[in-house]
């Protein structure tokens, strides 16, 4: 395993704090949602199958639990095969690992690219390529740029969907208390 593998291992569980276990909030378009993996957007992760045969054992889990049983197993599998290699992260400076880990669980794959994208100066087409790729590795303060364009998606978003307002204090506490040294 490499350095930028660990760095996932680590990011994964500091970022499952912010996820917590279980949600099932109405609101939120991903619908039911466990370890920060949205039923509604990957329905048919194996994840899902091994949860909804014990429901009630997952639901009422805290972090530790989970961490020990095999379902975490399934869990990091998913996380990697689905966000840490699309998200080209082992191309990227170590400092912004993790924090775009996180905003690509919070608001998609797709999204956090483009505010990767804006945060270098990018065209936020939601490709990573060569040139976003050279663009980032070259952009100085990388970590506290994409801080900033994170804060400044959230803050439009709601200002275009008031039905997210009561979401932003929680996103941009988030983005704030995301501190890469504690990683």
């Amino acid at each position: 395993m490499n350095i930028k593998q660990e760095l996932f291992d680590k990011a994964l569980k500091y970022i499952l704090h912010f996820e917590g276990v279980y949600s099932n909030d109405p609101d939120d378009p991903g619908g039911e949602t466990f370890l920060g993996i949205a039923r509604n957007y990957h329905p048919n992760a194996d994840v899902w199958k091994i949860f909804d045969s014990n429901k009630q054992k997952y639901i009422y889990a805290d972090l530790k639990e989970i961490y020990a049983d095999f379902i975490f197993n399934y869990v990091k599998e998913f996380y990697y095969n689905e966000f840490f290699i699309p998200l080209k992260m082992d191309e990227i400076p170590e400092s912004v690992i993790p924090i775009y880990f996180d905003t690509s669980i919070n608001t998609g794959i797709s999204r956090a690219k483009k505010i990767l994208q804006n945060a270098v100066g990018a065209k936020p087409d939601g490709i990573i390529g060569p040139n976003t790729i050279k663009s980032i590795n070259e952009t100085k303060c990388i970590y506290e740029k994409f801080k900033l364009a994170r804060i400044e998606f959230y803050t439009d978003l709601v200002s275009k969907n008031s039905k997210y307002k009561k979401y932003l204090l929680g996103w941009i506490n988030r983005v704030l208390k995301f501190e890469i040294w504690k990683i």
